[in-house]
């Protein structure tokens, strides 16, 4: 009896150990580290014609990268030769020298301009290899992106669309319960034609989203409460960059958005939520207010959606970046340190993502959906 005692004990003290040594951990030492994102354009690559490899490079950690920047590589599919822009070279393999990509700026952009071989054939599913590193960041980053040949338009829907949470020395945060230093959410419509530049891409047949619903992983949860609340009143009053609105501690994250001839840069904003809407956050996007609207998924699995109805503004690209902690960061002003998002706190399968386009403004019943699981820096699933 003493000695299942003495083991009892002993395993008690064990586990107090074990729970102190996780409680008392260290977080992650600030740095810089990447992630890249990709569309072509068009869409569908028309056999023996032109388009445009649109490359975004983000720097997902709290420090800015070294002077000397990164290295992109870029390896297109067989069927795809490139003519380098400026800072670039090659036509097969694609190498790029980045300068210094800031954490709070938008992000590095490159835009390739490829041919397509005559023999491309539309039954092939290639894809486009990027990767990223250097920099002084973490480590390496690497994405693939969808390449799809045709003589047809893009029908409705996504060209690409990804999300990842970090840490501040930009790795991607997998410890369950944890709270990550920023969850970032990226999508691009398909579009048509054949324009010079990405700033003149048509939008594919159907017409511009009119709604867009993010379906986060179950227990992917936020803190509405971490930061203060602006009012409606004060958000009405203030414009893109927050000036005479919303003050700045009740900032939680920035939005970038392509439409045609600009990119743009938009404060996310704490609100204070309607009757009805568990947790509001808004921006103004190039003087149109819109709000980001959660509520929890019942009668399934309970995880958090946020809903935006989309400007119709000819949207090409949208980012929006969370901040997990937003007294951690230089913006906010409040000096906070209570966590704003959460990690799940089970561990299992890669958790899955997913964005729903829900009508366009030619079409209310149009419907679109693309989904895709949490990942490491390389791509990898992870759980």
């Amino acid at each position: 009896m003493f000695k299942r005692y003495l083991g009892l004990i002993l395993l008690v003290g064990g586990l107090q150990a074990l729970l102190g040594s996780v409680a008392m951990a260290s977080p992650p030492v600030p740095g810089s580290g990447w992630e890249v994102f990709g569309t072509f354009n068009p869409t569908n690559l028309m056999p023996g014609g032109k388009g445009e490899l649109n490359l975004y490079v983000y720097n997902t950690g709290e420090l800015p990268s070294s002077p000397e920047g990164a290295t992109l590589t870029d390896t297109l599919p067989e069927a795809l030769e490139a003519t380098p822009p400026a800072g670039c070279s090659g036509t097969k393999v694609v190498v790029c020298h980045l300068g210094e990509v800031q954490p709070i700026a938008e992000p590095a952009r490159l835009h390739i301009p490829v041919s397509v071989a005559s023999d491309a054939s539309e039954a092939s599913s290639p894809v486009d290899l990027v990767s990223v590193s250097g920099g002084g960041a973490s480590g390496p980053a690497e994405a693939r992106v969808p390449v799809v040949f045709s003589t047809g338009e893009a029908s409705l829907g996504f060209a690409n669309a990804d999300a990842w949470l970090t840490n501040a020395n930009g790795l991607v945060d997998t410890q369950a319960g944890s709270h990550p230093y920023e969850l970032t959410m990226v999508f691009a419509p398909n579009v048509h034609d054949i324009p010079p530049s990405q700033l003149s891409a048509e939008l594919a047949t159907g017409g511009e989203p009119h709604a867009i619903d993010v379906n986060l992983p179950p227990g992917l949860v936020g803190e509405p409460g971490a930061v203060p609340k602006c009012p409606r009143e004060q958000f009405d009053a203030g414009n893109e960059d927050g000036e005479e609105g919303c003050p700045a501690d009740t900032e939680i994250g920035e939005d970038y958005a392509l439409v045609p001839g600009t990119f743009g840069h938009f404060v996310v904003f704490n609100l204070v939520p309607p009757p009805g809407v568990a947790a509001e956050f808004g921006f103004d996007f190039a003087g149109t207010h819109t709000f980001l609207d959660a509520r929890v998924r019942s009668g399934g699995d309970y995880g958090i959606t946020e809903h935006a109805n989309v400007p119709q503004l000819g949207v090409r690209f949208n980012t929006v970046r969370i901040w997990g902690v937003p007294g951690e960061h230089p913006q906010n002003g409040s000096g906070s340190t209570r966590p704003f998002l959460s990690l799940p706190t089970s561990c299992g399968a890669p958790p899955v993502f997913s964005v729903e386009m829900l009508g366009t403004w030619q079409d209310p019943g149009a419907f679109a959906e693309a989904s895709f699981p949490w990942h490491n820096n390389r791509g990898v699933p992870v759980g």
